[in-house]
């Protein structure tokens, strides 16, 4: 019992591939499940067939009979396989309910119920996707609003630099032409300074001053202890020394902007794979989807047709069992005859037999009295009085109508004439 199970449970006839170990094992299991059932229903088989023998007449049909029986166990066998595969692909496996007698339950309610399962449980994952989603959404877009601020931090930073450098170059240039108007000034001041030296030394003893005139006193000029050049050494020294401090500053300037610019740059990067790994997962989840979706049309598939089997197999069942019900009456009607042949009748009976020949017999004169149809024309009086009186009362109507009623559809026009069958 167990090797014809097998050969008729084979994958093959289902038109799909195990998709992984996991699946495989589940067949295996299923597999010596439908041993077990498939022993357990051998044995009611025999012993209702004992029964059956049992009850059967000596000349009745035994060989339709287990003809019957057998197709029903190659069905039940066959439609087992195709729940469990069912159960695999849609829904985790169950013990099947059995009745009292050993059959199982009615299938359209398991089905409905497995509908229901299979739609509640999408729907649940669904739910649960679209949750996770928003997630993420949130997540991701706490992250992009918290780089965004560091990035406006940055901007911030780098504008704060840029004008203190503007700052600081407004400065220099400040301080360049404050020290060029100074030593305009003190050179304009040394010349000055020389023509009232030489006044006082060459010139002071040829120049004759009245005497209501006081005489001009030499101004001594302010000469510093280094000479003229050294001093311009000294302040070309400071500010070359000045540009140098501005340089570095500007040297470090631009190292933390660069810096800077490169942790936004990282930052733009890991936002962008982080984009592409969120999106390679949904293409993923879409993919996965998209297989459930199939997996479950084609268990869809496999469960109508499953019940078409099964609704042709209940129909073939339900006509072999009607043929063995007519065998069986034919049977009995032979054996009726045969002891009505043996058995002598009484007077009473072959009277009741006659009575009922008879009734018989005046049941189908009446049905074909029904069915006949009278010639036309062949009429008797009371049937010819009939139709001269509807003849009369219709003219009666045509010529006098009532003046009440409005419709006059039912009057005869003056051009037709009476049918030729109530001329008669």
């Amino acid at each position: 019992m167990a090797d014809q199970c097998d050969n008729n449970t084979t994958p093959s006839t289902l038109g799909l591939e195990p998709a992984t170990t996991v699946a495989e094992m589940e067949e295996k299991r299923v597999r010596v499940e439908l041993e077990k059932i498939s022993i357990t229903e051998a044995c009611e088989n025999s012993e209702s067939q004992k029964e059956v023998q049992l009850e059967t007449p000596i000349n009745s049909t035994s060989n339709g009979k287990k003809k019957v029986k057998e197709k029903k166990k190659k069905k039940s066998r066959i439609a087992s396989f195709f729940r469990a595969v069912g159960r695999i692909f849609c829904f985790p496996a169950r013990k099947e309910q059995l009745s009292s007698s050993g059959e199982p339950c009615s299938e359209d309610n398991e089905n409905e119920t497995y509908e229901q399962k299979i739609m509640v449980k999408e729907e649940e994952e669904e739910m649960v996707e679209e949750e996770e989603i928003k997630k993420m959404e949130e997540e991701m877009m706490e992250e992009v609003e918290e780089m965004m601020e560091e990035v406006e931090e940055m901007m911030e930073e780098v504008e704060v630099i840029e004008k203190e450098e503007e700052m600081a170059k407004t400065e220099r240039m400040e301080n360049e032409e404050n020290m060029k108007m100074e030593e305009e000034e003190k050179e304009k001041k040394d010349e000055t300074d020389d023509r009232w030296t030489m006044v006082g030394d060459e010139r002071r003893e040829e120049i004759e001053w009245p005497i209501w005139k006081p005489k001009p006193i030499a101004t001594v000029p302010h000469i510093p202890e280094l000479g003229k050049s050294e001093y311009v050494v000294l302040k070309i020294s400071k500010l070359k020394k000045l540009q140098n401090k501005s340089q570095e500053e500007e040297k470090r300037l631009k190292e933390k902007i660069s810096r800077q610019l490169t942790v936004a740059k990282m930052i733009i990067l890991k936002i962008k794979e982080e984009n592409e790994k969120i999106m390679l997962e949904e293409e993923e989840e879409e993919r996965q989807k998209k297989t459930i979706r199939r997996k479950v049309s084609v268990t869809k598939t496999l469960m109508v047709k499953i019940e078409e089997k099964e609704k042709t197999e209940v129909k073939k069942e339900k006509d072999d069992e009607k043929e063995e019900e007519d065998n069986i009456e034919e049977v009995k009607k032979r054996r009726r005859r045969r002891r009505r042949k043996n058995h002598k009748m009484t007077d009473e009976e072959k009277e009741e037999e006659k009575e009922k020949e008879v009734e018989k017999e005046e049941k189908k004169e009446k049905v074909k009295k029904r069915r006949r149809r009278r010639p036309r024309g062949n009429y008797t009086k009371e049937e010819e009085e009939k139709t001269v009186k509807k003849i009369e009362s219709a003219e009666k109507k045509w010529r006098n109508p009532d003046p009440h009623k409005k419709s006059e559809s039912h009057q005869w026009p003056h051009t037709r004439p009476a049918p030729m069958w109530r001329q008669h």
